[in-house]
């Protein structure tokens, strides 16, 4: 979901720039590592770590352009088709921010796997 459906960088840096607006200079221009807070300086970490945590903070991601219609789509077509997730650092209630913003963008009949 994180990154192919929903904006999960786009969210990060957003809220980076909220919470931390003399700071900007630290947000990542481009991913190398899986995590993103290993993108930010090593004494930003334990922030981005922060932002992560804050609640609300899964509901706050936007669709990816485009992301929507093809799940749509392809759904027409016949396809069987999961939402595959997983909670950050083990949080429950991420798996729950995230089913909501899943049925408020595809609708409350989509099956979620959360891992």
């Amino acid at each position: 979901m994180d990154n192919t459906i929903a904006n999960f960088d786009g969210a990060v840096c957003d809220r980076w720039k909220l919470k931390f607006p003399d700071r900007t200079d630290v947000i990542p221009q481009t991913r190398t590592n899986f995590r993103i807070r290993e993108d930010f300086p090593p004494q930003c970490r334990e922030d981005v770590n922060s932002l992560l945590r804050t609640p609300g903070f899964f509901l706050s991601f936007l669709p990816i352009d485009g992301a929507i219609e093809a799940l749509q789509q392809l759904r027409q077509t016949g396809n069987d088709l999961v939402i595959c997730t997983t909670p950050f650092m083990r949080n429950e209630e991420h798996l729950e921010e995230k089913r909501v913003w899943v049925q408020a963008h595809l609708g409350t009949d989509w099956p979620l796997s959360f891992r």
